[in-house]
């Protein structure tokens, strides 16, 4: 009961700095609420806005929950408890962590329990100074500014907010990435380091996943680590830009590979060296006429979503049925930016999803449109809107790709 609370709240608050651990103790159920109703209390509400719906919506399902009563007592100022003082440690079962997940997820909820004047860059420097120095070394190589898209920290299928808002505000100010609008992000950088702070539960695990375990290095071939956090030679970043951005960007424009070839100082030399014309690539492509917001505008911008599956050359035979077969690159095309050919984002996949992806994809012109995987392209709805996003109607096909 404690865990399944713990996760309503933490999907529901969007904005809330997460943090406490619950005691391992409670042993009958009313210790149990108790508990969730200290944990509630240092969520960290006085950093929400009262008019928010995040905040309503947050409210209204701890409602449901019988927590209300000890909540509203204090829900807007940030009181300490007991909970507060309950030592964090990391891995963490009731979250559903392994060791993978450390020491990342543990400087999240440690950061989520700081005020705002005691949570700054230099905290970050302080408690990580390895992943600050390539951070610090990618704001001093910014061509991967340029072939990163946007995206939402927002993740439709959990409901809930991806990273702590104010933990990407100090990202960025050490990356110098562009700030974020609202839920609007740099796609790049929230979706490495920002991915690593992730205290977010979603249907498929923790977002950092991706990056703390090695099967996207293992399937290729790559040195472990080469995509990981804190990567031998390079940056998670830049490695991770120049390795999707070859698959995905290489062969658009004369832009994108000068930008590639500038990050290749400084990236891990496998990378530069790997044999990317014997990499096997299906690209599902998705095209619509993007009409910023306004169906009766005459002239609208085609805009094109491109999926890249490409197959793991080194796998486990073992791993086909049930594990990771494919790396996924999701990039955009949209004329409105220069350049106008964009990384989202990546994360391997298995046989199962590559299969059911591509069939959906046969079905040729006049089909709904999604824009997935947290990407953002300016259309109908609004940002801060509630409302499903209103599919587009346009033209998908399938195909096979071999690199130059």
């Amino acid at each position: 009961m404690s865990g399944l609370v713990a996760q309503s709240v933490e999907q529901r608050i969007e904005n809330a700095r997460v943090g406490g651990s619950i005691p391992s103790q409670a042993t009958t159920f009313l210790s149990q609420i108790q508990t969730e109703v200290l944990r509630s209390q240092a969520l960290g509400f006085a950093f929400l806005d009262r008019d928010d719906p995040c905040y309503r919506a947050g409210m209204k399902k701890l409602f449901t929950l019988a927590l209300s009563s000890a909540l509203l007592a204090g829900a807007c100022a940030h009181s300490p408890s007991p909970l507060e003082n309950t030592a964090l440690s990391c891995p963490m079962s009731l979250y559903g962590e392994t060791a993978e997940d450390c020491p990342w997820a543990l400087h999240a909820r440690t950061w989520q329990r700081l005020s705002r004047d005691q949570f700054n860059a230099e905290r970050i420097a302080a408690d990580l100074p390895d992943l600050t120095a390539r951070m610090k070394e990618d704001a001093e190589r910014p061509a991967w500014k340029l072939l990163w898209g946007q995206s939402l920290n927002y993740d439709e299928l959990a409901q809930a907010t991806i990273v702590d808002p104010t933990l990407l505000d100090q990202l960025f100010e050490i990356l110098q990435a562009p700030p974020r609008t609202d839920r609007i992000v740099h796609a790049g950088a929230e979706h490495t380091y920002g991915y690593l702070f992730s205290t977010l539960q979603t249907p498929y695990g923790y977002k950092r996943a991706r990056w703390v375990k090695s099967d996207i290095e293992d399937g290729f071939g790559l040195p472990r680590g080469t995509l990981g956090p804190i990567p031998s030679r390079g940056s998670l970043l830049s490695n991770l830009t120049y390795f999707a951005g070859r698959v995905a960007l290489q062969d658009d424009s004369a832009r994108a590979k000068t930008e590639l070839s500038r990050l290749k100082p400084g990236i891990e030399p496998a990378l530069i060296q790997y044999p990317w014309k014997s990499l096997k690539i299906i690209r599902i492509e998705e095209r619509f006429e993007n009409h910023g917001g306004d169906p009766t505008e005459k002239t609208a911008a085609i805009i094109t979503l491109r999926t890249d599956l490409v197959e793991f050359p080194r796998l486990d035979q073992k791993k086909i049925q049930a594990g990771n077969t494919h790396l996924l690159i999701y990039s955009i095309h949209d004329p409105r930016f220069e350049p106008a050919y964009r990384l989202i984002t990546a994360f391997p996949v298995n046989t199962a999803f590559v299969e059911r992806v591509t069939e959906g994809a046969k079905k040729g012109a006049n089909e709904p449109i999604l824009v997935r995987y947290n990407a953002f392209v300016a259309r109908d709805v609004q940002v801060a809107s509630k409302e499903a996003a209103r599919p587009s109607i346009g033209t998908k096909r399938v195909f096979k790709r071999t690199l130059r």
